[in-house]
């Protein structure tokens, strides 16, 4: 099993970020870390309490990022099973933004989201 990872790139070849924080996945071609990188695992279930805009709303976030893994340096995405918010910051096939992330709140750097 592999430990290392990679960013997550856009179609310009730039890391994607998501709430100011690097995204990666993990990968043998061409790592750019180490899994350790990533730091300590933090609660993501607090986290996404913290940003909603409506409690109500939390199970359309908990399934939007049903794969991401949120740590103290990034979000790490192991999985695949809901692949809508990766393709739509990777810019990969014709995905617009996830209408769910109306339900957090946006912080001052909006491009970042």
């Amino acid at each position: 099993m592999t430990n290392t990872i990679r960013n997550g790139k856009n179609d310009s070849n730039v890391n994607i970020k998501f709430f100011n924080k690097d995204v990666f996945f993990k990968t043998n071609f061409c790592s750019t870390h180490e899994i350790e990188y990533l730091g300590k695992i933090q609660d993501k279930n607090r986290w996404i309490e913290e940003h909603l805009t409506e409690l109500s709303k939390k199970s359309y976030i908990d399934h939007l990022l049903i794969d991401w893994e949120l740590y103290e340096n990034g979000w790490y995405v192991p999985g695949n099973l809901n692949n809508e918010l990766w393709n739509y910051k990777c810019e990969i096939g014709n995905c617009g933004r996830p209408e769910t992330l109306k339900y957090l709140k946006l912080k001052i750097i909006v491009y970042d989201l």
